[in-house]
């Protein structure tokens, strides 16, 4: 019994350190589209754009790499020439393995913190569904919408409803499925939450970077908010809109934010105002953060402030 009891422990133990060498491996690592011409690669690097590693066997049309928040694997979408559709796979943290996870969704995906879920919209019923990858069993969430990005306490979903606004942010809680939304408009702010952007939340949830139009001075970029939608701050707009800024992603600290433009792959501190270029002909960053929310921040804390904001959210 004894002898049992102790292969048990460490059996566990042995997988536990396995799971946490995989994470702290690529811990802080960017997983990104790399584009030569007409050719594209998935592949990683470090936040300075160092140790560039490419992951895709053969060039394709690959977009929206995505890490699970435990490091181990990366969800991605593929175009498929036969079928001329986006196919939805996943794959190992250093390529191997692929496979894929739906022959037709509809480009985007969103992992659950606990890295065992997947969200994202199937275009045999367009519906934005979940995924559990173990079971492979479908879990329809809301119909007709896609681009979900999943918050790191797992409480919500953001999506894009095919036939509403696209300036408005649309949200959902994944467990009561009671919906809200973000609208900044009457201040002059357009958010774009879309194929080409996906919103991103900061690793403590308290705010969300986005792609926004200012409707007053006509320029493009990234702002910055608080996760009810107040303190919007203009983050960067690249010489009046000339260098279109798109795609945030935030770095583990949470201290500075990752984006493409037209230059490549660029990162600037939060509270900056200069950006540095990291990777050219570098697109759609995703900066690694952390395996669960629970790690990130105490889950209070995370449960009391994503409790305020749904509730506040609700009342305008």
């Amino acid at each position: 019994m004894r002898n049992i009891i102790a292969a048990i422990i460490f059996s566990f133990i042995f997988s536990f350190m396995l799971a946490f060498s995989t994470f702290a491996s690529n811990y802080g690592k960017v997983v990104f589209v790399e584009s030569e011409g007409n050719r594209f690669h998935i592949a990683t690097m470090n936040p300075d754009g160092t140790d560039v590693t490419v992951l895709t066997k053969e060039p394709g049309e690959y977009e929206n790499p995505r890490w699970s928040p435990d490091g181990k694997r990366i969800a991605y979408n593929k175009f498929d020439d036969e079928n001329k559709a986006y196919q939805l796979w996943m794959m190992n943290s250093d390529g191997s393995s692929p496979e894929i996870i739906s022959n037709s969704s509809y480009w985007g995906a969103a992992w659950s913190p606990d890295s065992k879920k997947i969200a994202f919209m199937t275009m045999n019923n367009g519906m934005l569904v979940i995924m559990d990858l173990k079971t492979r069993e479908i879990t329809p969430l809301v119909d007709a919408a896609a681009m979900p990005v999943w918050s790191p306490d797992g409480k919500t979903i953001v999506y894009e409803p095919i036939s509403l606004s696209p300036q408005t942010l649309y949200l959902i809680d994944p467990v009561t499925q009671r919906k809200w939304n973000i609208d900044l408009t009457e201040r002059g702010i357009a958010i774009y939450h879309k194929k080409w952007s996906p919103v991103a939340f900061s690793p403590d949830d308290q705010k969300i970077a986005f792609l926004g139009a200012s409707l007053i001075k006509s320029t493009w970029g990234i702002y910055i908010m608080d996760s009810d939608g107040t303190n919007v701050i203009e983050k960067y707009t690249g010489n009046d809109g000339g260098l279109f800024a798109q795609w945030p992603t935030w770095s583990p600290d949470g201290k500075q934010i990752m984006f493409d433009t037209r230059r490549g792959i660029e990162k600037m501190d939060v509270d900056g105002e200069v950006p540095t270029l990291v990777r050219p002909n570098g697109m759609e960053p995703d900066w690694l953060n952390s395996p669960s929310a629970a790690s990130v921040s105490p889950q209070s804390k995370t449960a009391t402030t994503w409790g305020y904001v749904k509730h506040d959210s609700s009342k305008k």
